[in-house]
């Protein structure tokens, strides 16, 4: 193929051939260029002949199980074969309804005697029977010994009366002052000495104490006048008694009831005290016109209980 002058664009002026008095251009093809777009789908070829039968292929793997068929039509009886060995023993089974009462049977010999069963608990009791007659008197049995002696008894109650016919002003104001007793008007089972205070309890027990006491003054003056028991050196709780009195010559009644448990031998006193000495206050005895002497205190004892 003549080159001529013609260069193109890849032309390399090394690569000349020479052949006689002509000069030839050896034409080397460039680099491949880029593939063009495809082209459109040519019309269907027409149908090739059939080629001969290509190796069978392995077999493919099992497909899924399809489902059961139809059951077949049952096969004529086989022969029969050896009994097995017996099998266990079945649970027992409800039990049937009673079958009817049979006729009764002879009467078999008695037997020997059993023992004697446990003796039954005893019956309630029956109604009371009548009275039978009475029996004859006994003889007199021998008599019992003698019993142990007793306590001794009281004898008599202790009881009495006790007064004073005298007026009895204390000389200190606010001082304890005794009082003393003339007359033993009654004295049965105690012990008093006249013209003294002291009244003595010969046997112990519970006394009834009443003290009646004429309260006066010979000038008016408000006074008190206080009464109280005294037993062992110690005033007796709670025994006191007051009145008060403002005027001359006018008398007022002290009255006491007291109990006492008072011990075998134990004495018991009475004492007054006042206020003041102002108007002579105290305890007055009076002898009125015709009548009797008003003593100016009585006590009057009483054994009550031990």
């Amino acid at each position: 193929m003549s080159c001529g002058n013609r260069r193109s664009e890849n032309f390399n002026p090394e690569m000349k051939v020479h052949y006689g008095n002509s000069c030839s251009c050896l034409c080397i093809p460039g680099p491949p260029g880029s593939r063009g777009p495809m082209g459109p789908a040519g019309a269907t070829g027409a149908t090739g002949e059939t080629g001969p039968t290509g190796p069978t292929g392995a077999a493919g793997p099992a497909g899924a199980t399809g489902p059961t068929g139809p059951t077949g039509p049952t096969g004529a009886a086989g022969p029969a074969g050896a009994t097995g060995p017996t099998g266990p023993t079945g649970p027992t089974g409800a039990a049937g309804p009673t079958g009817a009462t049979g006729p009764t049977g002879p009467t078999g010999a008695a037997g020997p005697a059993g023992a004697t069963g446990p003796t039954g608990p005893t019956g309630a009791a029956g109604p009371t029977g009548a009275t039978g007659p009475t029996g004859p008197t006994g003889a007199t049995g021998p008599m019992g010994a003698t019993g142990p002696t007793g306590p001794a008894g009281l004898g008599l109650v202790p009881y009495a009366t006790i007064l004073d016919t005298t007026t009895q002003t204390p000389a200190t104001a606010g001082e304890p002052t005794p009082v003393t007793l003339s007359n033993n008007q009654v004295l049965v089972g105690l012990s008093h000495v006249p013209g003294t205070g002291t009244i003595t309890f010969p046997i112990s027990g519970v006394y009834l104490i009443v003290i009646t006491a004429e309260v006066s003054e010979t000038s008016s003056a408000a006074n008190t006048v206080d009464v109280w028991l005294r037993s062992g050196g110690a005033d007796v709780p709670n025994s006191n008694r007051r009145v008060s009195v403002d005027t001359a010559n006018e008398v007022k009644i002290l009255t006491e009831s007291y109990t006492l448990q008072a011990a075998a031998g134990q004495s018991v006193e009475i004492y007054q005290s006042v206020s003041s000495t102002t108007g002579s206050p105290g305890l007055y005895s009076y002898t009125p016109d015709g009548s009797p002497v008003i003593p100016s205190v009585t006590v009057s004892i009483h054994y009550i209980s031990t």
